[in-house]
């Protein structure tokens, strides 16, 4: 934060990254209907990756006695890397 009598400055940043391995709830047929366990039964593990980051940064000016501007500026980036097995079948094709 940077702070005047007219001026402040605020710096607001914010990462996340989520990583599943092999076995991961994601999009798999499970081995019956009725069947919630986390044992994957497709030909291929299902992987999953995200990435997000964002910056934003806040600036207040105090022009006169009943002026004020604000400005907002911001930026976000997000990146998904995700392994599938389309047609949830064994392998080999």
């Amino acid at each position: 934060m940077y702070r005047t009598d007219e001026t402040t400055a605020v710096l607001y940043l914010n990462y996340n990254w989520n990583r599943a391995g092999s076995g991961a709830n994601i999009y798999y047929r499970p081995d019956s209907p009725t069947d919630y366990s986390l044992n994957v039964a497709d030909g291929t593990e299902p992987q999953y990756l995200r990435g997000l980051y964002s910056a934003t940064l806040k600036i207040d000016r105090r022009l006169g006695q009943s002026l004020n501007l604000t400005s907002i500026s911001s930026y976000f980036h997000s990146y998904a890397d995700v392994t599938v097995d389309v047609d949830k079948g064994p392998l080999p094709f």
